[in-house]
């Protein structure tokens, strides 16, 4: 009975334990406060700028904002063009240099009590949406956009504003969230016709979405349709582009992102896409051109040479690999590459009319995996070009490749391993050095100690001469007196 009631005793406890410990928990949790969505006024006075609506707007250089509390954030929308601008608080000037059309602004911690701002541009622009926010977890829809990145382990050489998210399906989360790697997006067209601004903000919200946080490159060429690699070029010939622009575009992005892998297009534009074939198709010239100093060499001044290890092409037939964009992921919240990308293309709103929806979603959304994908299937790609020989396992576009974190983390521990084997053999060195010191020292302490012995022993010889003299002495005086005392004895008697 005894023992039961022990038992009984310590399950309580246990469950005690357990309880108190989901309260700190939960009292943890509550911690994390979210940020608050100021209601703001503005000046000009615009609903535009607060009506949470990309497609309203004001436009004008100069922007009042105040609220009743301290702004700790603001989140700024354009409508058609991105802008640097300064924000003025009191009589101090902040300058944001980030050209997003999606700007995120941190008021600096030395603001105390910021309840008035002015936002100012250079020149007139079309300002969509201003929020502000107090300190604390921002909503998921606020895009804190980095620059782009210095060095990418994955470019990818997309054409319009939602391939990304089509015939690349899953390429964008599983590299950048499942694995961490460095992907950079390359748009080949800007969707930069006055009815088609909305494409620009459809593109960022479906990056955001499958986990692209490093801002994305646009060129300047336009979009216009074609079916043929001639088409296309004509079409930008008219809008005052020639053949060496998209060759000169398309190499310095190598060179400036010095990518490990490069994703591009069917060479054959998937449907025939005239720009979806003239970017495929001047990709691989440039890929070979980006490593050349007699090509454009404006930007091999600026960012140098590269010689890119990997390009993919999708559906090419050689050396053909396919990915599996239909494992579900921990990092993904449960969801595979491909379910993400289906999120991703939910923001493409202007473009759910087109076949795409269907060829990517089915009817009734009942295509929930890459793999029910046949036609330009997401999963089929080939090894268009590669210095770091030829796949094997044929699942991975970083197979026989190293990703520059790694990178760096392998030269930081070489690093720190050389300088440790210097600190060793600097150490070994003193101690070396000390005991070849610790030696001379005994040998001079022996040579001291001997001639301190050959010393004494010299004033010892010393001395017992003089001794021996002074008892030589002695002794003679002796024989003289007693001699003496006999001769005179001797006349005596």
């Amino acid at each position: 009975m005894k023992t039961i009631t022990k038992t009984i005793f310590l399950i309580s406890i246990l469950m005690l334990l357990i309880i108190a410990s989901a309260s700190v928990v939960s009292a943890s949790n509550e911690n994390v406060t979210a940020a608050e969505r100021y209601k703001i006024t503005t000046d000009p006075v615009s609903k535009n700028l607060t009506d949470d609506n990309v497609s309203t707007y004001l436009s004008t250089d100069t922007v009042s904002v105040k609220t009743d509390a301290d702004i700790s954030s603001l989140y700024i929308r354009l409508w058609d063009n991105a802008a640097s601008y300064t924000v003025t608080i009191g009589d101090k000037v902040y300058k944001n240099e980030n050209n997003f059309l999606h700007s995120y602004f941190k008021i600096p911690s030395e603001v105390k009590d910021c309840k008035e701002l002015t936002i100012t541009f250079e020149e007139k622009v079309k300002i969509s949406d201003v929020f502000a926010f107090s300190d604390g977890t921002l909503p998921e829809w606020v895009q804190t956009w980095s620059t782009p990145y210095d060095r990418a382990d994955l470019l990818l050489n997309t054409t319009h504003a939602d391939d990304e998210q089509l015939f690349f399906a899953g390429v964008l989360s599983y590299y950048s969230c499942v694995k961490k790697y460095r992907v950079q997006v390359v748009y080949f067209t800007d969707h930069n016709k006055a009815n088609e601004a909305i494409r620009r903000h459809e593109l960022l919200n479906a990056l955001w979405i499958v986990g692209i946080d490093h801002y994305p490159v646009i060129s300047n060429f336009p979009d216009a349709y074609s079916e043929t690699y001639n088409g296309a070029l004509n079409n930008l010939k008219n809008a005052g582009f020639t053949e060496d622009d998209v060759y000169a575009f398309q190499t310095e992005m190598l060179r400036r992102f010095k990518p490990l892998v490069v994703v591009g297009h069917d060479l054959n534009g998937e449907y025939k896409h005239g720009q979806h074939i003239l970017n495929a198709q001047t990709l691989t010239k440039a890929v070979e051109y980006a490593k050349d100093p007699e090509k454009y060499p404006e930007s091999a001044q600026k960012y140098g040479l590269w010689n890119t290890p990997k390009l993919y092409l999708h559906l090419y037939e050689n050396n053909k690999i396919v990915m599996n964009w239909d494992e579900p992921y921990e990092e993904l919240g449960g969801k595979t590459p491909f379910q993400m990308t289906q999120l991703g293309f939910e923001q493409h709103n202007s473009q759910h009319y087109t076949w795409f929806y269907t060829w990517l979603n089915g009817n009734n959304k009942n295509i929930t995996a890459a793999t029910q994908i046949y036609m330009y299937s997401p999963c089929n790609y080939g090894l268009y070009r590669s210095t770091v020989g030829e796949d094997v396992a044929k699942n991975d576009f970083f197979e026989n490749l190293v990703n520059y974190d790694e990178q760096e983390r392998i030269e930081q521990e070489r690093l720190e391993e050389e300088l440790r084997k210097q600190q060793e053999a600097e150490e070994s060195r003193r101690q070396e050095e000390s005991s070849i010191q610790e030696s001379i020292d005994e040998a001079s302490r022996a040579e001291a100690s001997k001639l301190e012995s050959q010393k004494l022993a010299n004033q010892q010889s010393q001395s017992n001469k003089k001794m021996l003299g002074t008892i030589a002495i002695v002794i003679l005086i002796s024989s003289v007196i007693t001699l003496g005392v006999i001769i005179f004895r001797s006349f005596k008697s």
